[in-house]
C-alpha cells in the first residue's frame, strides 16, 4: 500500500527582459507491506517533503543570463546498525527500521549565459555559444546511501571484513561550454 499527499505551488513573473520563478512542493509518501519494517509503515524512498526552488532570466540584445538556486530535503534511507553471523557464519549486515533516517539537505547554486549570432546577414546559419557553471559552490549532496561488506588488511596483514558506508554524491563545481548552429 502507497499513500501519498503534497501539494505544487509555482509562481511565474516577467518584467521586460527579466523572467523569475519560484516553485515550492510539499509531498508525504508512506509504503506499508506486511513483510517489511514488522508490517509498519515507512517514509517512500522517493519521498522529499520540501523541494523549493528560484529560477531566474535576463535577456540582453543577443545575450541571455540566467541564476537558479534549488534546496530540497534529503531522501530518506535505511541505515545500517552492525554485522551478524548467519547460520552458515557467514557475516551479514543488520539493518534499522526501514527508511527512518535521512540524508542531509540538498542544495545547489548554478549559472549560465548564451550569446546568439548569425554567420551571415541572411540569417540562414545562426550560432549560439555558451557557458554554464553547475554547483557554484562545489556543495557535496549526498543523492544516495548504501553499505557493503568489504575486505580490508587490518594490523599484521590479515583480511577481515569490515562494515563500510557508501555515499554517491552529485556532481560537484562542474563548468560546462557550448557551441550549437541551426540551419
Amino acid at each position: 500500500e502507497n499513500t501519498i499527499t503534497g501539494i505544487d505551488v509555482l509562481l511565474k513573473k516577467r518584467f521586460g527582459n527579466y523572467r523569475s520563478w519560484i516553485s515550492y512542493s510539499y509531498a508525504n509518501s508512506k509504503q506499508q507491506f506486511k513483510e517489511l519494517n514488522k508490517g509498519s509503515e515507512f517514509n517512500g524512498i522517493n519521498e522529499i517533503p520540501h523541494s523549493f526552488s528560484w529560477s531566474h532570466t535576463y535577456k540582453l540584445n543577443q545575450f541571455e543570463f540566467s541564476l537558479g538556486w534549488e534546496l530540497r530535503s534529503g531522501i530518506p534511507f535505511t541505515e545500517a546498525t552492525g554485522t551478524y553471523r548467519d547460520i552458515n557464519n557467514n557475516l551479514r549486515v543488520s539493518y534499522g527500521a526501514v527508511n527512518e533516517k535521512r540524508l542531509t539537505n540538498y542544495q545547489k547554486f548554478d549559472f549560465s549565459s548564451t550569446y546568439k549570432f548569425n554567420f551571415s546577414k541572411e540569417k540562414k546559419i545562426e550560432g549560439k555559444i555558451g557557458l554554464s557553471l553547475l554547483n557554484i559552490f562545489n556543495q557535496n549532496n549526498i543523492l544516495d546511501r548504501t553499505y557493503e561488506l568489504k575486505v580490508v588488511n587490518s594490523p599484521g596483514n590479515v583480511e577481515e571484513q569490515k562494515l563500510v558506508k557508501i555515499d554517491r554524491l552529485s556532481l560537484g563545481f562542474t563548468p560546462n561550454v557550448v557551441f550549437r548552429l541551426t540551419f
